[in-house]
């Protein structure tokens, strides 16, 4: 999928939340240093009805000189086309009749 594409096998969830307001899961082995993601679902808090679906991604790559550059130029635009489609995919599920 990308410079630093996660394997699903190394992606394990970690914490589900009993009410099913969210569920995280970290990188157990891959790309990254570090890799937590946080999924959460909340009611909208202007009483429109519908559950607004949020992620927060905790991240750091190898302590590489270059760091910022890497970010800059290849994972962050990675993210972003992860997340494009994530949130395009969520959207046409969600909205199917």
């Amino acid at each position: 999928m990308g410079t630093f594409h996660l394997e699903a096998s190394s992606i394990v969830p970690r914490t589900l939340d009993e009410t099913f307001r969210f569920f995280a899961d970290e990188q157990l082995k891959g790309p990254y240093s570090l890799w937590r993601h946080r999924h959460t679902f909340e009611p909208d808090p202007a009483g429109s009805g519908v559950t607004l679906v949020r992620d927060h991604v905790e991240y750091a790559i190898p302590a590489w000189f270059l760091s910022p550059l890497v970010v800059r130029w290849l994972l962050k635009p990675d993210l972003d086309r992860i997340f494009t489609f994530r949130r395009e995919a969520l959207s046409r599920l969600l909205t199917a009749t």
